[in-house]
């Protein structure tokens, strides 16, 4: 059976009382993002959606950038516990790390706008937060990366095997949603297990 990625969990709508604009304002763009392939996430906007005052808006978020580094950080911490999960799932090991690979783009393709902004935010990271969660994330697949065994096969050390396996799960990632490839899930394990051949697998 395949395993059943969720797309980022929303709530019911959050009605902004008390302090507690700055999740209202979260969870009204999660649900656009679930929605929509490409929302529009002004603050204004979002402000006269949510019976506000921009102003009170710019006080949680200064800036459009702020909002879509914290929708960013969100989205790095429910892909990265979602391999975890499934990783764990599959026993760890290898099978957990071809799991971990196809986690990742069942993930992308569940929540497509939420993934575009994700990795859209990577390359000019501001904020701690979102930083730490990258690394958290880098992390974890370096971990799973040595636990399959498989960084005598990439290089002497984990990151070249960690640029392997991004490279490879984000391309197929946007390969799919783009509509440039029709893949199955059997075809996309055989690709993954194809690319990272260990010892003991080699004829």
């Amino acid at each position: 059976m395949k395993p059943d990625v969720n797309s980022v969990n929303t709530k019911p709508p959050v009605a902004y009382h008390h302090g507690d604009l700055r999740g209202a304002v979260v969870q009204l763009c999660l649900e656009k993002l679930q929605d929509q392939e490409m929302p529009e996430l002004g603050l204004r906007g979002l402000a006269r959606e949510l019976g506000v005052s921009a102003t009170a808006l710019y006080r949680h978020f200064p800036s459009k950038d702020d909002l879509l580094n914290e929708l960013a950080a969100i989205g790095m911490e429910s892909l990265r516990q979602q391999q975890e999960e499934f990783a764990s799932r599959a026993g760890g090991g290898r099978e957990g790390f071809k799991e971990s690979g196809m986690t990742y783009i069942r993930w992308a393709i569940a929540n497509p706008a939420l993934f575009r902004i994700t990795f859209s935010r990577l390359g000019n990271i501001q904020g701690e937060e979102l930083a730490q969660r990258a690394e958290n994330a880098l992390n974890q697949l370096r971990n799973t990366i040595m636990d399959a065994g498989s960084v005598q096969e990439q290089g002497s050390y984990p990151d070249v095997a960690v640029i392997k396996a991004w490279s490879l799960v984000h391309g197929l990632a946007h390969l799919v949603l783009d509509g440039a490839l029709n893949i199955s899930d059997a075809e996309m394990r055989d690709v993954l297990s194809s690319a990272f051949q260990f010892p003991s697998e080699k004829s």
